[in-house]
């Protein structure tokens, strides 16, 4: 069942709740989830919210891991729109957000442009207990990095560090990107010689945007 719902075989699923129900087995809960989780690798909104009101309708009830899955399914297929609203019910019903559903909602948001949602569901994550990674961190640094908000990314960093977090060579690939974003390549070098300072060893790709900006300039 699982390996069907990782590569978005929902076709094999539904075949095996067919079979269930002819030979009178009862299709739990984790089945149920994993048919949602096969059409949102699919990217078939429609499929995922039918499965997901299925699961009432069998007289179950959802719980976190279904709600995260859905969330994440919509956020594959960037249906903001159903994002919001299934975002809200699940925090009316009082559903932990697991980290990696923040993830997926922070790069959504942020792929739209919406960036103070994205800061808005970073913050979220303290205030209900989602431990912030140097990948969480990351993701937003990113989606203001694109923005050439060269100061606000700076600060973001800072704070990333002041709280213990380290930074790796993707934190220094997006402030590089901020600076190339808003044409202040002056700010490089600062940025290399901090990325020395805490030991990080540069990728291939900080290089490549250090080396764009620069040529973008002349």
């Amino acid at each position: 069942m699982s390996a069907f719902a990782k590569i978005g075989d929902s076709d094999s699923i539904q075949r095996l709740f067919v079979e269930c129900n002819y030979r009178k087995i009862d299709v739990d809960l984790f089945m149920h989830n994993m048919l949602i989780q096969a059409f949102g690798i699919g990217k078939n909104v429609i499929g995922v919210i039918k499965s997901f009101q299925l699961i009432e309708s069998k007289g179950l009830m959802a719980n976190d891991q279904s709600y995260n899955i859905l969330l994440i399914s919509l956020s594959r297929a960037k249906r903001i729109d159903l994002i919001t609203e299934w975002l809200n019910i699940a925090r009316n019903k009082s559903i932990g957000i697991t980290q990696t559903t923040y993830h997926y909602l922070m790069n959504t948001y942020g792929m739209a442009n919406r960036i103070n949602e994205s800061i808005s569901l970073f913050n979220q994550m303290t205030l209900d207990g989602v431990e912030q990674t140097t990948e969480t961190w990351n993701i937003l640094m990113k989606i203001i990095a694109h923005s050439g908000d060269v100061e606000r990314v700076l600060q973001m960093y800072h704070k990333m560090k002041s709280t213990g977090t380290l930074p790796n060579s993707e934190t220094f690939t997006h402030l590089v990107l901020a600076c190339r974003k808003n044409h202040q390549c002056s700010r490089i070098r600062d940025i290399y010689n901090e990325l020395v300072f805490v030991k990080v060893e540069p990728s291939e790709n900080f290089f490549r945007n250090v080396i764009e900006a620069y040529s973008e300039i002349g």
